[in-house]
């Protein structure tokens, strides 16, 4: 039955939800007055629960792909009517919609009743579009990417399409820029006439390749393979042809140049001087040169020829040629190459003959046959055999000659060895009694009166300054040569050392009217790793040199460092320089290539005039060499000098805590009394050191060498702190401190790593440890650490803190000892103190040394020895410190106190 006009509206409903599209209708209040099928299954919500609610409250979040939503709300407001492309945004994933809304009615006069709204999802058919576009793209990018011309002709011969290198190669070979529907037979190819009919006979249903040579306006030309293949449509109907263009120039030009090597290669094999042939594995002769066949001829009466069995050869061969010819064939064409020599006589002439039978191999590694080469090495065995007689009769010579080297090299060795011990031993022997010279020196100074004969003895304090000077370079030179000098890295605060340096020179600087500058990189880092007793030796050397040679103008000592920083930013280590520049009397250019070797000096008369051992230069040099580095020296006669240090590879350490611009001031430092401290290391120098900067405290210290030592002496006296070498033999330092972590008793006693490692010793790498103390240890260093544990007197002191005691001295000496205690307090000491020379103030420790030998003086013994100490390892701030204490040696040993004392 036919649906009529007047009955539409009440199958409306029914036809709205059988449609495929979301059909919504919502009310003026925007409740859902009709939702349809398809609006249910896209949503996800029912007609009964989406009826007379807002369609707002279960709509997930959404967007207008077409335009911003206020631009899409303000246009449906205007024209009653907007379409768009909407985005809803599922848990699933996004869906798109396209989308219609209407207001009714749509009269602006008359109130909003209706709003309808048609949705068509578009999520699947955007899909389809999109891989659609993106095989496009991919076919469209593989069409191109390849570096073969492609062309798609149609019928007519018409281009449908074609790759880019299509087109420049249609630029380079024609001169015009390829396009669509342009007609490829018009262009003027090679055979033009051949190639339209293979063209028709690829529309006909074939496939063809052929290669064309195709000239170039302006060069040789190019060789192309051409690939011609039909493209059918679904039903089978050929529509066009695809051709494929490929360069094969380089294959062409690969192949003439193998057949030229192949006839090369014939050419050197017919002309070579050893006779040639090859055979397959079925022992057929493949080629051969000349002097085979004419071999073969002469002494089997066959003539050989390729493709014959060359076992008719080896037949015509005694059996044991035969066998040997058989058995090595076989060898190699099972892959294994043979040499073989035989000898021979032919026509009553002994001959040599090498027989090489090698395999040749396909790309697959397959035995595709033999090359088989005979040659005579009758004049080359003879000349082996010349050089074999040759060669045993220089063995025997060299060997001989290398045992009278070894012989004069182990007397060399021995020579020098003597004489380094003779020097060491001969050097001592001299200072001992000269140190008494120059004392009583000092001595007679004060007891006579008459300027001649002060005359005669300054002249002999002179002199015997100079000899002591020279016999320290001797020993210092003999030491490195017999190799018993040995470079001892530690941390070296370098800033320091360059301050007191200056300090050091300045007063001789000032006395010649000279101007020192330092200059030294801002940020250079001020932790080092490296040897400051030999460093500061050196740098005395040639900053003494320096003020030596100068009379006028300036000594200038420059520091810097090339460095590559490290994942912080901060180098792991640096490569140092240091430059000593002068503006003295120079050195002239043909001196320059010997000015580092011992004894050398430039002209006597300057000698005379300077003095020196002509030493200092070369052990400075060797020293330098020995830490890794370089001593260079640049120089212009009249002008000045500069030398140049060099130090790479220099580790860079943490900048220890401690570190403070303050002056250390040992007199500000006491500790409560009745503590106890353990130190345990290896080094008996090291323990004892610690001891001596604690000497003055009221402090109990005991001592361990090793980790097990350490443990049961901490377990027996229970210190309240323990200072731990960190790298010790056998059980180190980090056992040793887990192992007192683990004992009740021992847990909180505080322990401080000590090492000379210019490793970070972080809190990772040293668990347990409550601080870590750079070797060498300095007393600021060390009092600092023990500050932060044990407890000190609140405030700052003045002087001596009350309760420091000096050692028991003895009482009664002998007047005339007494006597010359006090001239040396009173004038040797504040000479000494003052002069800033090395050389002074060891001379001053021997002396003092002596004196206190012969009366048995044990604190001024140990006083020197310290002091003697001090002066080897260069260590400017503890010779200072022991200078500076001499006055509260000395004076409990006098009668009269020429000044305060202490205690």
């Amino acid at each position: 039955m036919p649906l009529r006009p007047e009955n539409l509206a009440l199958h409306l409903p029914q036809i709205l939800h059988g449609l495929n599209d979301i059909v919504l209708i919502q009310n003026a209040e925007r409740e859902v007055i009709l939702w349809n099928e398809a609006a249910a299954r896209f949503y996800g919500v029912s007609e009964q629960e989406a009826l007379g609610k807002p369609f707002l409250d279960f709509l997930p979040p959404y967007q207008c792909m077409s335009e911003d939503i206020a631009t899409f709300t303000e246009r449906l407001s205007q024209e009653h009517r907007a379409e768009g492309l909407f985005r809803v945004d599922f848990p699933q994933g996004p869906r798109f919609l396209q989308t219609s809304i209407s207001l009714l009615p749509q009269d602006s006069q008359l109130p909003l009743s209706m709003i309808i709204t048609l949705a068509r999802d578009i999520t699947e058919q955007r899909r389809l579009e999109e891989e659609l576009r993106l095989s496009e793209y991919k076919l469209n990018a593989i069409y191109n990417s390849t570096t073969d011309a492609n062309l798609l002709l149609g019928k007519n011969h018409e281009i449908l399409a074609f790759n880019r290198e299509a087109a420049y190669e249609m630029r380079l070979f024609f001169g015009v820029d390829l396009t669509e529907k342009a007609i490829i037979t018009d262009y003027d190819f090679p055979d033009i006439t051949l190639f339209k009919t293979r063209l028709e006979a690829v529309f006909a249903g074939e496939s063809l390749s052929f290669e064309s040579f195709l000239p170039l306006p302006n060069g040789p030309g190019m060789w192309k393979h051409l690939l011609l293949n039909p493209v059918s449509d679904h039903n089978g109907d050929i529509w066009a042809v695809s051709l494929n263009a490929r360069d094969i120039s380089e294959l062409k030009r690969a192949q003439e140049e193998m057949l030229q090597n192949r006839q090369n290669l014939l050419s050197i094999i017919e002309n070579s001087g050893d006779s040639i042939f090859f055979i397959n594995p079925n022992y057929e002769l493949v080629a051969l040169n000349s002097r085979v066949r004419n071999a073969a001829r002469e002494y089997a009466g066959l003539e050989l020829v390729p493709g014959i069995s060359l076992w008719e050869f080896i037949q015509a061969q005694p059996s044991e040629q035969a066998q040997m010819w058989s058995e090595n064939m076989a060898k190699a064409l099972a892959g294994e190459a043979q040499l073989v020599e035989q000898k021979r006589r032919i026509r009553g002439h002994e001959i040599f003959l090498e027989f090489l039978f090698n395999p040749v191999f396909s790309d697959q590694g397959t035995v595709t046959g033999c090359v088989i080469i005979n040659r005579d090495i009758t004049q080359r065995k003879k000349n082996e055999e010349a050089l074999l007689s040759l060669n045993q009769d220089l063995e025997k010579r060299v060997l001989e000659r290398t045992l009278e080297l070894q012989a004069a090299k182990e007397a060399a060795e021995q020579a020098n060895q003597f004489k380094s011990e003779f020097l060491a031993n001969i050097s001592h022997e001299i200072r001992t009694p000269l140190n008494a010279v120059l004392g009583f020196t000092d001595l007679l100074e004060e007891l006579i009166q008459d300027v001649r004969q002060q005359g005669y003895l300054a002249s002999i304090k002179s002199s015997g300054k100079a000899l002591l000077t020279l016999i320290n370079d001797i020993l210092d030179l003999s030491k490195i040569e017999a190799g018993k000098l040995e470079i001892q890295p530690e941390s070296v605060l370098i800033h320091r050392l360059l301050q007191e340096i200056e300090q050091i020179f300045s007063l001789r600087i000032q006395q010649k009217g000279l101007q020192f500058i330092l200059e030294c990189e801002p940020d250079l880092p001020p932790q080092l790793f490296l040897d400051e007793a030999r460093l500061r030796q050196v740098l005395f050397n040639l900053l003494g040199n320096a003020v030596k040679f100068t009379e006028t103008g300036t000594v200038h000592l420059s520091v810097g460092y090339y460095a590559k920083a490290g994942a912080d930013r901060k180098p792991q280590e640096i490569n140092l320089w240091m430059h000593v520049k002068d503006t003295g009397i120079g050195i002239a250019p043909a001196f320059l290539a010997q000015i580092f070797e011992p004894f050398s000096q430039q002209d006597r008369q300057l000698t005379k005039r300077f003095g020196g051992t002509g030493l200092g230069l070369t052990i400075s040099k060797r020293l330098i060499e020995m830490m890794g580095g370089e001593l260079s020296v640049s120089s212009e006669l009249g002008k000045g000098s500069c030398f140049a240090l060099y130090l790479p590879h220099i580790p860079v350490l943490p900048v220890a805590q401690h570190l403070t611009e303050s002056p250390f001031a040992l007199s500000h430092w006491r500790f409560s009394p009745g503590k106890n401290l353990l130190i345990v290391d290896q080094h008996a120098d090291n323990r004892k050191l610690i001891k001596a900067y604690l000497s003055g405290q009221s402090l109990t210290v005991e001592e361990a060498e090793n980790a097990q030592e350490g443990f049961e002496k901490a377990l027996q006296i229970r210190p309240d702190l323990i200072l731990l070498d960190v790298f010790m033999p056998y059980s180190n330092g980090r056992e040793l401190c887990q192992r007192l972590q683990s004992q009740p008793t021992l847990a909180a006693i505080p322990v401080i790593a000590v090492s000379a490692s210019p490793l970070n010793l972080s809190s990772e790498d040293c668990p347990g440890f409550k601080a870590f103390l750079p070797k060498p240890i300095s007393q600021e260093a060390l009092f600092d650490v023990l500050g932060r544990f044990l407890d000190v007197c609140p405030e700052w002191v003045a002087d001596i803190p009350e309760g420091f005691q000096l050692p028991d001295w003895p009482k009664g000496i002998a007047p005339e000892l007494e006597k010359q205690l006090q001239l040396i307090l009173s004038e040797r000491w504040p000479q000494v103190a003052h002069s800033g020379s090395f050389e002074e103030i060891k001379a001053f420790a021997e002396e003092l040394a002596d004196l206190a030998e012969e009366a048995a003086l044990t604190p001024v013994i140990h006083y020197s020895n310290q002091l003697l100490e001090a002066v080897s390892d260069y260590h400017i701030e503890r010779i200072n410190q022991i200078l500076a204490v001499f006055p509260d040696v000395a004076q409990p040993l006098t009668q009269t106190n020429l000044g305060e004392t202490h205690g």
